[in-house]
C-alpha cells in the first residue's frame, strides 16, 4: 500500500499551505489534513498519508486517505477540537 507524505506550512489567521513534495497541493486552507485527503481522493490517490510540519521530519498525523476524506475538524468558540463527518459547503445557498 502506498504512503503519501505531505508537508503543512502554517500561514496566518488559521490558514495553511499543503505540499506533496515540492508541489503545492492546497493553498490557504483551513483544515489541512482533511482537505488534503479530499484532494488526494479527487486525484485518484489512495492508501495512507503522513503529515508533518514543513521543515520537520517528525510525523504529526498518519491517516487513511479514503476515511480522512469523509471527515472535518470542528473548532467551536470554547477552544476545543472535535472531528466530525464532512458536509460539503452548499454554494447555491447564497445565490
Amino acid at each position: 500500500m502506498t504512503t503519501t507524505v505531505l508537508d503543512i506550512e502554517e500561514l496566518s489567521n488559521g490558514r495553511f499551505n499543503v505540499y506533496k513534495g515540492k508541489e503545492l497541493l492546497l493553498k490557504s486552507c483551513r483544515d489541512p489534513e482533511f482537505e488534503a485527503a479530499r484532494a488526494l481522493v479527487d486525484a485518484g490517490v489512495t492508501g495512507w498519508m503522513k503529515t508533518r510540519h514543513k521543515g520537520s521530519e517528525t510525523i504529526a498525523f498518519e491517516l487513511e486517505i479514503e476515511k480522512a476524506a469523509k471527515l472535518s475538524t470542528l473548532t467551536p468558540d470554547k477552544g476545543t477540537l472535535a472531528i466530525r463527518k464532512w458536509v460539503p459547503f452548499n454554494k447555491t445557498a447564497f445565490k
